[in-house]
């Protein structure tokens, strides 16, 4: 699991019975790699923060780098599209 905060990171580490917790800097490359990272290691990824409306969430477009898929827009928003 991918995290923004370290408070975030502990309550959902608990209460999804995850084996491993990363905080990870707001910043689209470092986003990237660990998301690269825990996908080879895991079956599923969570990620928590840095997913809303506004031009400096970076989230999602370090997703969609790792995935290797574009970031389209829909309206104003970011969206990884279908797969």
């Amino acid at each position: 699991m991918l995290a923004a905060t370290p408070g975030s990171s502990r309550g959902l580490t608990r209460a999804a019975g995850a084996r491993q917790a990363e905080l990870v800097p707001d910043e689209v490359g470092a986003i990237a790699a660990a998301v690269r990272g825990a996908s080879a290691a895991a079956d599923v990824v969570i990620t928590s923060g840095g997913l809303g409306p506004t031009p400096d969430d970076v989230t999602m477009a370090g997703v969609a780098a790792a995935l290797g898929h574009p970031l389209a827009r829909r309206g104003s928003r970011p969206w990884l599209g279908a797969w």
